[in-house]
């Protein structure tokens, strides 16, 4: 990622993946992406997939809650973005 292009879009909280008692805040940022992206810590693997089209992949709570529609609401996702 280049550092210059890094812009914080957000926090956004609710119930950790798979700890129904825990809440997690997410803070989202946009930048443009150099290179492959690698899972690290606890993300335990990435699959790029269309949120326009039914998939079987799993999300976590503040992104299937929070960041999706917000990401739609501002024009940063959708069959363009």
């Amino acid at each position: 990622m280049n550092g210059e292009s890094l812009v914080f879009l957000g926090a956004f909280s609710d119930t950790a993946a798979d700890l129904i008692d825990t809440i997690v805040v997410v803070r989202l940022y946009c930048a443009q992406l150099v290179g492959a992206p690698n899972p690290k810590s606890e993300i335990e693997c990435i699959t790029w997939f269309s949120p326009e089209q039914d998939c079987d992949v799993t999300l976590a709570p503040s992104i299937q809650n929070h960041i999706l529609p917000f990401l739609r609401s501002t024009g940063r996702l959708g069959v363009n973005g």
